[in-house]
């Protein structure tokens, strides 16, 4: 069987140790979520062609945050990007960006002071083991936040060019087909909101993560767009058309 490398497959093997017996597998817990942490934020910009190799190829969790934040300013909020039909009214697709959060980048940082031999032993009761138990599942519930949604990084607009590049996650070739003849020829209108954490519950229309992924790059035109608004709470970017398919 293939080992997975990516921050869902470090996620599902923290998940499964820990549900095992025995407090050997929360250690083996904390190196998956600490992976899968570093993982997911080198997904982020390893999509994108414009940032640097130096930038991709980082592993300190402070470092790559900085190296995000300084790349799609966002301030660490999720970003909601809807689509909808300008004529009918419909919700066409909602994709979401989950980035890792300020507190989950913390709590990587904590999990790697696990990851060194033990000084002294420690008994059953002792109430280490319950705080350590506790830091494993809010990194493993905050990991799985970030990786609820499918756009690695905002839109990005290019200088001069009235369009905004997309990298999306989509489970297979033809999920990336449907995609693309689901927006082909729509006039769409495109809101873009800045959340400060993720949705309990996505919309029935949001996109969602799959086993096989892979990566998408399309794009959406507007006719007008001010630049200087981002990124501004609830903006509306204007209107235009969907005008590339999903498996260019």
């Amino acid at each position: 069987m293939k080992y997975g490398v990516s921050s869902r497959d470090s996620l599902a093997r923290a998940v499964a140790c820990l549900e095992a017996e025995g407090r050997q597998h929360l250690f083996y817990a904390a190196l998956e979520l600490r992976c899968g942490i570093e993982a997911r934020m080198q997904e982020y910009l390893s999509a994108w062609e414009h940032i640097s190799a130096k930038k991709k190829k980082g592993w300190q969790i402070q470092v790559l945050g900085k190296n995000i934040e300084a790349e799609f300013k966002t301030g660490g909020k999720v970003v909601r990007w809807a689509i909808e039909d300008d004529v009918s009214g419909e919700t066409l697709v909602i994709f979401y960006h989950t980035p890792v959060s300020r507190r989950l980048q913390e709590l990587g940082s904590k999990l790697g002071d696990y990851l060194h031999s033990l000084k002294t032993s420690r008994s059953d009761s002792d109430p280490w083991w319950d705080d350590f138990r506790h830091l494993l599942h809010e990194a493993t519930e905050l990991l799985r936040q970030a990786n609820v949604g499918t756009l690695l990084g905002p839109p990005l607009a290019k200088k001069g060019i009235q369009s905004a590049q997309m990298n999306i996650e989509l489970r297979d070739e033809d999920a990336g087909k449907l995609l693309g003849n689901a927006l082909l020829g729509r006039r769409a209108k495109i809101s873009v909101s800045y959340l400060d954490e993720v949705p309990t519950e996505l919309e029935p229309t949001a996109h969602r993560w799959g086993s096989t992924l892979m990566h998408h790059e399309g794009r959406v035109a507007w006719i007008h767009h001010d630049a200087s608004a981002h990124p501004a709470i609830d903006q509306t970017y204007g209107y235009g058309h969907a005008i590339q398919e999903a498996d260019r």
